[in-house]
């Protein structure tokens, strides 16, 4: 076969494997273009109620509610307004080298019926709160020192006189807490007694408060005297009127034989020369004996 002639086939297979794909692809799509849709139900229409007629009263004179209608009740209850200053507690510290008036310095609290020294400072702190619903719009703090103390210095809002210390308070909202603070010196010759000091607020709304702390003055010691040695008597010594003792002479025991001292000379020698004699006389035995032999 030519080659022209396998060209032609091979092309007409080729038309022919195009036309049979086509074919199929067009039956495809014809099935689904010809399915028709599924219709979408359509909702169900809301009916509505009929309202029910209003019920009227047969008898005359009562008036007419009908179901429409509404009834609304608001209540109002107002909080009566309640200040109320409250004095929660009267402490004292002792005085701080860096204290100056209107600043403490509070490091060391004396403690309820404490003592305390004559001529000695210390700082009065009064905590206040105010416990009620509104505002307390003024208040004054009121302290009568006892006769044991005397002022020394306090916060800028205080003053003092005649012994009486007051603190004006001017505006305290409510929750709010605050101090008052001031400085009392220890009168002398107020040893041993008692320190109540009370203070007392007095708003200009409200009831009155106080609170206060005891303390004690510390009391002079009396020196106890040191009791005098009593001086130990010296010994006399006994004088001995009686004859004394005399010392016995040691008795000296003589032996009939006296105890050489040591040995004669004379014998040691001549035992020593006894036996290099019978030393020379074996050893001339023995040099004869062996000349002797065969």
């Amino acid at each position: 076969m030519s080659e022209n002639k396998k060209t032609i086939l091979l092309l007409v297979g080729i038309s022919i494997s195009l036309l049979v794909v086509i074919g199929v692809f067009l039956l495809v799509n014809s099935k689904f273009l010809n399915k028709k849709p599924t219709p979408t139900p359509k909702p169900s229409p809301i009916s509505k109620t009929t309202p029910k007629p209003s019920i009227k009263p047969q008898t005359p004179g009562v008036f007419e509610v009908s179901e429409t209608d509404n009834c609304e009740l608001n209540f109002r209850v107002e909080e009566e307004a309640n200040p109320n200053l409250h004095c929660t507690a009267k402490t004292a510290w002792r005085d701080d080298p860096r204290n100056t008036p209107g600043e403490y310095y509070l490091e060391e609290k004396i403690g309820e019926e404490d003592n305390v020294k004559v001529g000695e400072i210390f700082v009065y702190v009064i905590d206040y709160e105010n416990t009620g619903n509104t505002t307390v719009t003024g208040a004054t703090l009121q302290d009568v020192l006892p006769e044991q103390l005397e002022y020394v210095d306090g916060d800028s809002n205080c003053t003092e006189e005649s012994g009486t210390v007051t603190c004006a308070i001017d505006q305290l909202a409510a929750g709010d807490k605050g101090q008052v603070m001031f400085r009392v010196r220890v009168k002398s010759g107020t040893e041993g007694q008692t320190i109540d000091n009370q203070a007392k607020f007095t708003p200009d709304e409200g009831t009155e408060s106080q609170c206060g702390v005891k303390l004690i003055v510390e009391s002079l010691s009396t020196p106890t005297p040191t009791p005098t040695p009593t001086p130990t008597p010296t010994p006399t010594p006994i004088t001995s009127t009686s004859t004394p003792t005399p010392t016995p002479t040691p008795v000296v025991e003589t032996s009939s034989s006296p105890v050489p001292s040591a040995l004669p000379q004379a014998g040691i020698m001549e035992l020593t020369t006894n036996n290099i004699s019978l030393g020379a006389i074996l050893v001339g035995i023995g040099l004869i004996g062996l000349l002797l032999l065969p």
